[in-house]
């Protein structure tokens, strides 16, 4: 494990409701039939919390360099969103 996935691990553990609004958008473009990017639902995350969630330390709400990893959880969890969901080979 590389120190950016380590650092997403922990925001991750620390904020566990980030992914769990994920998993919530992606169900919904899943099951409307629409390929979605990692990038669409980032944005959409950070448009539904930007009033009423805590920054973390670094600065950010949600790291543009954690999407990589979190895209790949969301695989993970979520096999059937294959071919709605793509990924690129990380330099990692």
């Amino acid at each position: 494990m590389n120190s950016l996935e380590h650092a997403y691990r922990t925001w991750s553990f620390s904020n566990p409701q980030v992914f769990e609004l994920y998993e919530r958008f992606a169900q919904e473009a899943f099951a409307r039939g629409k390929k979605f990017s990692i990038s669409l639902l980032t944005e959409r995350i950070r448009w539904e919390i930007q009033m009423g969630w805590e920054k973390d330390q670094e600065g950010f709400k949600i790291n543009n360099n954690y999407r990589a990893y979190i895209a790949r959880d969301l695989l993970d969890s979520h096999p059937e969103y294959g071919e709605f969901l793509q990924v690129r080979t990380t330099k990692a």
